[in-house]
């Protein structure tokens, strides 16, 4: 890490409208689906609009090429979080 280097965070929005949403098979489907297409970024810290279904704040950051990582869900007007874990590429849900 430099010293006086500014940080690079993915702040972008992931939107899976309802028929998307519907096809996929629902929130795990559509979190699968976003890693497996690199809509989270694959190396670095990520703080996004996460919309399947409901809104979403998503959390993260993943490292080695996108094989390792971890993805956190927020979702909106609840206190309520979802957890992910990519490990060697196999995204698992972990809450």
């Amino acid at each position: 890490m430099r010293l006086n280097s500014k940080a690079q965070i993915d702040t972008s929005e992931i939107h899976y409208r309802d028929p998307e949403y519907e096809a996929l098979g629902g929130l795990d489907a559509c979190v699968k689906d976003a890693v497996t297409k690199n809509r989270f970024p694959k190396e670095g810290t990520f703080f996004k609009n996460f919309i399947a279904e409901s809104r979403y704040l998503a959390v993260g950051y993943r490292y080695i090429n996108g094989t390792y990582g971890l993805i956190v869900l927020y979702r909106y007007g609840m206190k309520l979080d979802i957890r992910y874990s990519i490990e060697r590429g196999i995204l698992s849900k972990i809450s």
